[in-house]
């Protein structure tokens, strides 16, 4: 038979086998979807309109003989929601078209007068009696009463079983994409799966590149408009609203047309609150709502920022546009672990409080398009692994800019190299060394801009631990800003003032050029170990973000040159292995000190654990600050007790290697921090020793050809007197030691003390790190998170800043304050202070220091110490 025969049977039950069952009478012919007639076959809803049509939302145009006919054809196309259908016909064929949108959802202009057209809606009239009154159906199933009790329900495109509670496997994958900035464009609102919410991680995938701000997601409970968002702009920040109350957070920018996994987690214990993009930590944040239980039964919309906590009401400048995948959240607080492994595939898990699949059946307004499948897709970062010392190694791609005014470069390094070598270099056919980077020995970091030379000192960075390195450089005032780690190591202007980077040429990565074309390597500047997320920015990102990214490698992508076009559209030389990136991050172990207490006593001290080699050379540095005479550090070995060692007195410092003694260096304590650094070479036994950066003692013929051996034992806070013993509480720390650290080689130009005197920073010795300290304590010995001495990131920087200002009333005289870890009038130890800024020296890389002589200053620790972006 054909439609117009199944017109007369009123009811049609689809049964579990997906065949058409009649109770009374018995079919031939039935057609593809469920079909509930009354008084016929079909029941329009409310929406039918005669002498209307739906204009630009048409999926499918065809000719049918009838308006039943048109019905059908839309109830057997899933993306189908209303049809167009012409009535009047000369040919008996008549128009219909099947709309993916109703008018309800689209423009207003697009509900146009047509005339001979009936404008109608394809979802059967639902029932909120009878057997559905407890609305059986899940997932937003149809629920339709068939009379003795029983109910059908209607699923839609991506669930199935007899109440629709069971999902397709297909059910996820698919992309949202919001087309334009509109107030209209939204996915209808959801609640959350629990009545209750006091923990949760939202993570999803977005795709954008317009600027201003996108709201992912905001929920609302009454008298809270946003009890939870997030939204991010196109500078690389980010605001997320707890409670009504946003959280800056940073992150390169992500409106570069790809791919990012962006997730955030809190919990009202402490108000924790942890960003992360592509699975790299960028904030913890705490007292973020602490003790905060959040109402489950709001509403979360996607999309749009809510403007009021009753109704749905937007702004269309906060919208968001672009693409949208995976959207999901949990009620508990994700693992960073976990987090990492779920930004490393489009396709994962979904969560239990919101559920990605939800929203494929969810109502969506405006001109939001669901496509299937996703279109969700990344590149695997990669690490460039430099393991020999070979000329050979190294990726060129070409590389051409104009009219370049400003500029970011940022990149990771690991390295145990000391000698000179380069990251990248650009080379241009007017600018030798238009944009370069080479570490030259132990700590002098050469940084070219337009051909201009900026030689910048810091700790000895090879210790096989992964740095961040960025610098940023504006033609406009010629200001560059080196950044190591998120710190601000280098600040100053008319580097290259008013000119811009321009020129066709190569960007080599692990090798400096000699020439252009053809490219020939240089012996002594090849480049070893590693190197990964080497990216360019035609602008010069602010200090917030490029402290986020030191964090760890996410997956960053500058928008001149991405790490990405370097690793798959470079050319690759000698063999260089490229391997995927993984556990590229900033060792934060180190920030911490060790307090011996007050009282003298042989139980006190720390032992090393590692294996230490046998030395030729060496460079230890440490912070202390002694509250009486004692040991700094001994090493022995079964044939000797003193082999090397350090001790601190009231009025002097004094060291020793192969039992021989060096005194009477002269040191003044009055309380607070001092900087040592002490190092020796057996070829002609020079030794020195600085203190706060100033050389206080120098001598050559110092144990001269001596090899310190390998295999002993070395112990913080004690003197021995034998191997592995002969503690003495005359001769035991008391106070505070931090970052001892030792390194096997003697090379570190002069002014690198002055900087490491500054403060501490995230590198550490090679042959004895800080961080290995943190256990084999033994006694009253703690270890006290977050020193004094470990210098400040950008981030960290400005909140101390905000502190002094906010806490200390400015004055005419004192208009400015600024914190920094310095002495006073007294000559008193380092400790951290608000300082008048005008009463302070500065120095050529834009680094204040105390001026002695002035009174400018208010001590602020352990104030300032706890302040910190973490």
């Amino acid at each position: 038979t054909d439609l117009n025969n199944i017109a007369k049977f009123q009811k049609v039950i689809w049964n579990s086998n997906g065949n058409y069952f009649f109770p009374l009478l018995t079919v031939t012919y039935c057609y593809h979807k469920v079909i509930y007639g009354i008084s016929g076959l079909f029941i329009e809803n409310t929406y039918h309109f005669s002498g209307k049509a739906l204009n630009n939302h048409a999926i499918k145009t065809t000719q049918v003989s009838s308006k039943i006919n048109c019905v059908f054809q839309c109830l057997s196309v899933e993306q189908c929601v209303s049809y167009n259908y012409q009535e009047t016909s000369s040919t008996g064929r008549h128009t219909c078209e099947l709309n993916r949108k109703s008018f309800r959802n689209a423009k207003l202009e697009d509900f146009q007068a047509r005339d001979g057209f009936v404008y109608g809606e394809s979802v059967p009239q639902t029932s909120q009696s009878g057997s559905c009154a407890t609305s059986p159906c899940k997932n937003y199933g149809i629920c339709m009463n068939i009379g003795n009790d029983m109910y059908e329900c209607i699923c839609k495109a991506t669930t199935t079983g007899n109440d629709c509670e069971q999902w397709k496997d297909n059910a996820k994958d698919y992309t949202l994409t919001f087309p334009r900035k509109s107030t209209s464009d939204v996915i209808s609102a959801v609640s959350l799966n629990s009545s209750q919410v006091s923990k949760l991680t939202m993570c999803t995938w977005v795709n954008y590149v317009t600027a201003g701000w996108h709201t992912l997601f905001s929920y609302s409970v009454k008298n809270a408009a946003n009890m939870l968002a997030i939204r991010c702009d196109n500078t690389g920040k980010c605001e997320i609203i707890v409670n009504n109350v946003p959280s800056e957070v940073h992150t390169s920018p992500l409106n570069d047309g790809t791919w990012h996994h962006l997730c955030f987690s809190w919990e009202n214990i402490q108000g924790s609150l942890k960003f992360y993009i592509n699975g790299a930590i960028r904030s913890i944040k705490k007292d973020v709502s602490s003790s905060l239980t959040i109402d489950g039964t709001g509403k979360l919309i996607i999309g749009q920022l809510q403007a009021t906590s009753v109704g749905l009401e937007f702004n269309a400048s906060d919208s968001f546009m672009g693409r949208m995948y995976g959207f999901n959240m949990w009620d508990a607080v994700k693992s960073p672990s976990e987090i990492l492994s779920l930004s490393k595939q489009c396709i994962s898990e979904t969560g239990n409080l919101v559920d990605w699949r939800i929203f494929s059946v969810k109502e969506s307004h405006g001109l939001v398009n669901q496509a299937m499948p996703s279109v969700c897709a990344f590149n695997v970062s990669k690490t460039a692994n430099f393991e020999s010392s070979s000329g050979e190694k190294y990726i060129k791609m070409p590389f051409t800019t104009t009219s370049l005014r400003e500029i970011t470069i940022c990149f990771w390094s690991r390295r145990k190299w000391t000698k000179k070598s380069t990251a990248f270099h650009y080379y241009s056919e007017t600018l030798k060394n238009a944009l370069r980077w080479t570490f030259n020995g132990a700590t002098e970091n050469m940084i070219f801009v337009a051909n201009v030379k900026t030689s910048i000192y810091f700790s000895p960075y090879y210790d096989d631990s992964w740095h961040h390195f960025c610098y940023t450089w504006e033609s406009t005032d010629g200001r560059l800003v080196v950044f190591i780690d998120g710190i601000v190591i280098y600040n100053a202007s008319s580097v290259d003032r008013a000119k811009t980077i321009e020129g066709t040429g190569v960007l080599v990565i692990g090798q400096l050029c000699s020439t252009l074309n053809p490219f020939s390597a240089s012996d002594d500047c090849f480049y070893v170990n590693y190197l990964t997320d080497l990216n360019i920015w035609k602008t010069s990102l602010s200090g917030h973000v490029i402290t986020a990214m030191s964090k760890a490698a996410g997956r960053d992508l500058g928008n001149k040159l991405n790490w990405n076009d370097v690793v798959y559209g470079g050319e690759v030389f000698g063999g260089l292995s490229l391997t995927p990136t993984n556990d590229v991050s900033l060792n934060g172990n180190s920030d911490f000190y060790i307090d011996f207490g007050s009282t003298q006593s042989a139980s006190n001290y720390v032992e090393f654990q590692n294996p230490i080699p046998s030395v030729t050379q060496f460079l230890a540095c440490y912070w202390l600050w002694p509250t009486n005479k004692g040991g700094v550090f001994a090493y022995s070995t079964p044939e000797l007790a003193d082999q090397w060692a350090t001790f601190i007195s009231t009025s002097d410092a004094s060291f020793c290697i192969n039992e021989k003694w060096k005194y009477g260096s002269t040191v003044t304590f009055n309380g607070g921090w001092s900087h040592f650094c002490w190092r020796w070479r057996n070829t002609d036994g020079l030794t020195e020793l600085y203190k706060d950066g100033k050389l206080l003692m120098s001598l050559t013929g110092f144990v001269t050809g001596y090899t310190i051996p390998g295999g002993g034992y070395l112990v913080l806070g004690q003197e021995v007197d034998s191997h592995k013993g002969g503690f003495s509480a005359s001769q035991a720390l008391t106070g505070f030691l931090g970052h001892l650290n030792i390194w096997d080689n003697f090379d570190a130009v002069a002014l690198s003390f002055e900087e490491m005197a500054r403060g501490a920073s995230h590198f550490e010795g090679n042959v004895v790190p800080w961080s290995s300290f943190r256990s084999k304590l033994y006694g009253t010995v703690t270890v006290v998170e977050g020193s004094s001495c470990t210098l400040p990131d950008f981030a960290t920087q400005k909140l101390r800043e905000k502190w002094c200002s906010d806490n200390i009333s400015p004055t005419s005289d004192c208009p400015v304050l600024y914190p920094l870890l310095d002495t006073d009038n007294n000559n008193n130890g380092k400790l951290l202070r608000c300082y008048c800024k005008n009463m302070l020296l500065q120095n050529s890389a834009g680094h204040y220091t105390y001026n002695p002589g002035n009174t400018g200053y208010y001590t602020r620790d352990p104030q300032l110490r706890l302040i910190k972006n973490i």
